[in-house]
């Protein structure tokens, strides 16, 4: 089979060809100089020196892991003639300690890993959400517009039950507050896919199960 491989950023969806193909979004994350300053100020008074690491670690996680919670699993323990429980499970996520360290101690590795992120991802990164169409560009386009409406919306749009995926997927990019700026879709062109994208689509979603869409 032939086909074409394109990257596209945010500003370039329109450019989506009108074509069969399978696209996977993803996300590449940025520190930014207000961030590190920020935090460079917070740690840096000799009175926070033995709070530094954990005010690192919260600062990896907001700006860092919470774009990448996956959502609450519900679940349920029982055993023979024991008690049952049930009810939600939330993924939690524990920088290495010894990246806390280093951080604490010289935060402008931050500025170094937004380097490393520029060039790795989407290469050495999992999908938000994988998807396919017989016309990416309208595909891809539909999601753009979904997600601009959302940012410009109220809350009450955010919510309820019964959405489609592509909804569901702009939804989570606002709840999560990612700057649509840093989105970027990987797209896989090729007119022998016509009509058969979806057995691709289905199977890279089970192995990469992207935390913003799964079929």
């Amino acid at each position: 089979m032939t086909f074409e491989r394109l990257l596209l950023q945010w500003a370039e969806i329109e450019n989506a060809p009108q074509a069969p193909g399978v696209y996977a979004w993803y996300f590449r994350p940025h520190f930014t100089e207000r961030d590190i300053s920020q935090l460079t100020e917070s740690i840096a008074a000799p009175e926070r020196s033995a709070a530094a690491p954990s005010i690192v670690a919260e600062f990896l996680n907001k700006h860092l892991f919470d774009y990448f919670t996956d959502a609450p699993y519900d679940v349920a323990i029982s055993g023979q003639l024991k008690p049952r429980y049930a009810g939600k499970v939330f993924q939690t996520f524990h920088p290495s300690p010894d990246l806390v360290l280093r951080i604490a101690s010289d935060p402008d590795r931050l500025r170094m890993l937004n380097g490393v992120f520029s060039e790795m991802i989407p290469d050495f990164s999992s999908p938000l959400y994988i998807g396919m169409s017989d016309d990416l560009h309208s595909r891809l386009v539909s999601h753009k517009i979904k997600i601009s409406r959302m940012l410009e919306s109220d809350d009450s749009e955010l919510n309820g039950d019964g959405d489609t995926s592509d909804h569901s997927f702009a939804r989570e990019v606002v709840r999560r507050g990612i700057p649509t700026i840093r989105l970027q879709v990987r797209l896989l062109v090729s007119e022998q896919l016509r009509n058969i994208a979806a057995d691709p689509e289905n199977l890279l979603n089970r192995i990469n199960y992207p935390i913003l869409g799964k079929n």
